[in-house]
């Protein structure tokens, strides 16, 4: 037997499901400063020592999942909203390559990402994101 594709009409279906588990009802957000191969076998424990520790900082709750809707290039995606990480020390943060979502009942690692173009977040001064999550299956 051969593995099929998902079919574009249940990739929202998916996400919306996937979404309202307790997984991601109870996820956060952080970010991590190591250059790090993100892989099917990335973990919370590798992603949790390189995470930011600048002053002010702190994982942010992932809450108000939009509904599911296909993208142009198949994809199911849904956005949360808005979070903000901020830096109230009196220095800059080291480089941010990239974030992670954690599942806080379990400890473990939903989801994790680099970013496109790292960047630092000046002392007294924040840094705004809206999470995504896409389901597909190419």
């Amino acid at each position: 037997m051969s593995f099929g594709i998902l079919a574009d009409e249940d990739k929202a279906n998916l996400n919306n499901a996937r979404l309202a588990s307790a997984n991601f009802t109870g996820a956060q957000m952080h970010l991590f400063i190591t250059l790090t191969a993100i892989t099917h076998a990335i973990t919370n424990v590798t992603l949790a020592a390189n995470e930011v520790t600048t002053g002010g900082y702190a994982p942010q709750n992932l809450t108000g999942w939009s509904a599911s809707v296909l993208t142009a290039d198949f994809h199911a995606q849904s956005d949360a909203n808005p979070v903000t990480f901020s830096n109230t020390s009196g220095g800059d943060t080291p480089l941010i390559r990239g974030w992670w979502y954690k599942d806080v009942s379990t400890g473990k690692c939903i989801i994790a990402g680099l970013f496109d173009n790292p960047f630092v977040i000046l002392a007294g001064s924040s840094y705004t994101v809206t999470p995504t999550f896409r389901v597909t299956n190419e």
